[in-house]
């Protein structure tokens, strides 16, 4: 690869940045996402365990 191939212009790393702020919330919000998921799969396991330990 060229040295030239290997830069990159001052309009691509504005772009760059510009989205920067986007990528970095998206990334905040599908953690948050997961997050939320793992909690509810949990919280549920538990609540159908206890409501068959009661119902037995």
């Amino acid at each position: 690869m060229t040295k030239k191939n290997e830069r990159i212009s001052n309009a691509q790393m504005a772009a760059e940045l510009r989205r920067l702020p986007k990528q970095i919330f998206r990334a905040a919000k599908d953690r948050a996402v997961l997050s939320a998921k793992k909690a509810y799969i949990i919280l549920t396991t538990l609540i159908r365990d206890t409501a068959a330990r009661i119902a037995h």
